[in-house]
């Protein structure tokens, strides 16, 4: 499409470059990782699949209209988008279970 002088050929390569360029980063260590505090709640809600959601602690600077959103539509702030290969009311639980444990140190 580039070399018939079509500009959507060249919006392909910006579009897949910039998705390209995202799938490294997400690759690298530590670019991605769930850090759990014993402020956090965890449950399980469903947007278009079945997540682990929770919500953020006060201290958490955050969009208070994404905030919003997310809590009038699935009752959570944010959402884990992988359950790491167990159920997502296990996930939920260890999370749980995690937080009250590490609230009583």
């Amino acid at each position: 499409m580039v070399r018939s002088g079509e500009r959507f050929g060249w919006l392909g390569i910006v579009f897949f470059g910039l998705c390209l360029s995202v799938s490294l980063i997400c690759l690298l260590p530590k670019a991605s990782y769930l850090r759990m505090t014993p402020e956090v709640f965890f449950g399980v809600g469903r947007v278009f699949t079945r997540m682990v959601m929770f919500n953020y602690v006060e201290s958490y600077p955050r969009s208070h209209k994404l905030q919003s959103l997310n809590t009038a539509l699935t009752g959570f702030e944010a959402a884990i988008p992988d359950s790491y290969g167990l159920a997502h009311e296990d996930l939920a639980d260890l999370l749980n279970r995690y937080k009250a444990e590490s609230h009583r140190i």
